[in-house]
């Protein structure tokens, strides 16, 4: 496979070899690394190698459960590059029975589930170097089609060390289809209550004296129309809100037939601090532009008097976009934007970030043709 043929920068991808049901094995990436896929018998990635070095460099290799619960699962996962091991066991018993029960780290990072009579999460515990803490998913409920619905919960709470409910919670209301309607945050428990081991600091009653709240609605097309949040304080029997902060949206639709209907956002409505004096509030209007062919974001009015209030932005044949003195190359690679120059190399992978204000250089050192999710070595310096 070519990309950008003809051109100068064009890459080639061979695939070398196959096996006998038709499964890539053998592929030559344009760098000219050569990488080896074996797969067991039932058709499962055992490793990848990369064959052109001497010796050959394994990349990743999988390890999987051959009998009972676990036949079949991957059971260990080992990124040879980085020598990192992720261990992953299953539940053997209970509603939970077959799903993830532990992932570990090196030994050094785990996570691990616990789950209830009907198989939903219960506790999720993270154990790190720096610290550990548990979370418990709790009032599940059942939304969606009654012949294929989903549970969801309702309630997230942090847990101390011995496994009972502290006042960090987390409560969550939904809509018949899923999407949530309500979410309360930041609260205080009631003054002078200490609930009784294991139980929460929360329940019908013994509300949260104060909470943070956000309160969302949504169109008949499930496009998000407001979100609104409150500061909700408790009295005797029903709770005052205060708003502070808002988000309404309108999209473009027509009813007429005369103009675009392509439900696309056209303007953001903020209830927001002013700025300068975050005791006040003001109403603000965001306006969006777009393409008429391809639907692009063209321009913008944030209305908010500050630096860039309204941008506008341009894009290429192919996409990619332009403005801030943005440039790309026949591979739809980077090559500018605004005060850095880029650099890849033969198989896509970026390799420096200059940046042109203060001459200062950034690097990502490459291990098998791969760069990791994060950088995985850098080096800043003035060329």
């Amino acid at each position: 496979m070519t990309e950008a043929s003809g051109n100068s920068l064009a890459r080639t991808t061979y695939t070398l070899a196959y096996d006998s049901i038709g499964r890539a094995t053998q592929v030559q990436v344009a760098k000219g690394q050569v990488f080896l896929t074996d797969y067991d018998n039932d058709g499962l990635v055992n490793s990848v190698t990369r064959t052109d070095t001497n010796p050959d460099i394994p990349v990743v290799t999988y390890t999987y459960g051959g009998s009972g619960l676990t036949n079949g699962m991957v059971t260990q996962v080992v990124d040879n590059l980085q020598s990192m091991t992720q261990d992953i066991s299953y539940q053997s018993t209970g509603g939970g029975k077959g799903q993830v029960s532990e992932s570990g780290l090196n030994k050094n990072y785990s996570v691990t589930y616990s789950y209830d009579d009907a198989g939903n999460r219960s506790v999720v515990s993270y154990d790190t170097p720096d610290s550990d803490s548990s979370w418990k998913y709790s009032d599940y409920i059942s939304l969606g089609d009654p012949a294929g619905s989903a549970q969801v919960f309702q309630t997230l709470t942090k847990l101390d060390t011995s496994g009972n409910p502290t006042a960090e919670a987390f409560h969550y209301q939904y809509d018949t289809s899923g999407r949530i309607t309500n979410a309360t945050f930041a609260m205080t428990p009631e003054a002078n209550f200490t609930p009784t081991t294991g139980n929460p600091h929360y329940d019908s009653t013994h509300k949260a004296w104060t909470r943070a709240r956000a309160w969302y609605s949504y169109d008949p097309g499930g496009r998000t129309l407001s979100v609104e949040h409150y500061w909700d304080t408790w009295g005797s029997s029903s709770y005052s809100s205060s708003q502070f902060i808002s988000t309404a949206s309108n999209y473009e639709k027509s009813t007429s037939g005369a103009n675009l209907n392509r439900g696309i956002k056209t303007s953001d409505v903020f209830y927001e601090p002013t700025p300068g004096s975050p005791s006040t509030y003001r109403t603000r209007t965001a306006y969006y532009g777009y393409d008429a062919q391809r639907d692009f974001l063209v321009s913008a009015d944030y209305s908010d008097a500050i630096a860039n209030e309204t941008p506008t932005w341009a894009y290429d044949s192919n996409g990619n976009r332009t403005s801030q003195s943005c440039s790309y190359d026949a591979l739809n690679q980077q090559l500018t934007c605004n005060a850095f120059d880029y650099t890849h190399d033969a198989v896509g992978n970026r390799t420096t970030r200059y940046n042109r204000s203060n001459s200062a250089t950034a690097g990502w050192a490459l291990q098998c043709g791969s760069v990791n999710n994060k950088v995985i070595k850098g080096s800043r310096q003035s060329p």
